[in-house]
């Protein structure tokens, strides 16, 4: 999100997890403190996580998470898995040379790019791209326009791959791909307009590296041949 969110269960939902009745509810630092404060005047335990903006944080995330429910060891077996796939796509960018790097910009369903201490900052550098954004010293997300894009010239657009109520992704892609404002733009006239999987791209969890190995194979489909 571009600004700070607030994740607000109803009513109705809240009382739902308080009549599970569970050991613990691990809710995000940006949960309604309101929703907090109910969870726990109903002697349920709440553990508050620091939201993760880069893989090494998600690893700590993971780390404490499965220490906390006694299982440290399957934390770590998940932390191992992480480094394995992040290790398997630095051998197959391994010959890629700094200056053959595309750059890149990662546009979200509102038009709002991402740039330093998100989480796709830190797979753009561990999938062998330059996140524009980043280099241009912004802090988080920007909202963007199609006038920003043809200033920048990227080499890669990376859209979203997931469709929601209010959103059709496939119809932003197409926009951006067949709009003749944007034709002469490198990631267009090359073809290198990605829709990546929110699952990945998104995940706060050990799935984000699937999202930079999703974002090196797109980019350098030969490096992986």
């Amino acid at each position: 999100s571009p600004s700070e969110p607030t994740m607000t269960l109803s009513a109705s939902e809240t009382e739902k997890v308080i009549s599970l009745q569970p050991d613990i509810v691990f809710v995000a630092n940006w949960t309604d403190q309101n929703v907090v404060q109910q969870l726990r005047d109903a002697n349920i335990l709440v553990y508050a996580y620091m939201t993760p903006t880069n893989i090494e944080q998600q690893k700590e995330m993971i780390r404490t998470i499965s220490g906390i429910v006694g299982e440290s060891k399957k934390g770590e077996e998940i932390i191992n898995g992480m480094e394995e796939k992040l290790e398997y796509v630095k051998s197959k960018l391994a010959s890629l040379r700094e200056e053959d790097k595309l750059t890149a910009i990662c546009c979200d369903s509102y038009f709002y790019a991402h740039g330093k201490n998100t989480t796709f900052d830190d797979i753009a550098a561990r999938a062998g791209v330059v996140n524009l954004i980043s280099e241009m010293g912004i802090e988080g997300w920007i909202e963007f326009s199609k006038e920003k894009i043809v200033e920048l010239d990227p080499d890669v657009i990376i859209l979203p791959g997931w469709s929601f109520e209010g959103f059709d992704a496939e119809a932003f892609a197409n926009d951006i791909k067949n709009d003749k404002s944007l034709a002469n733009v490198k990631a267009v006239k090359n073809n290198r307009v990605f829709m990546m999987p929110d699952s990945h791209m998104g995940a706060l969890s050990q799935y984000v590296v699937l999202g930079v190995e999703d974002v090196a194979k797109a980019v350098y489909p030969e490096l992986f041949e």
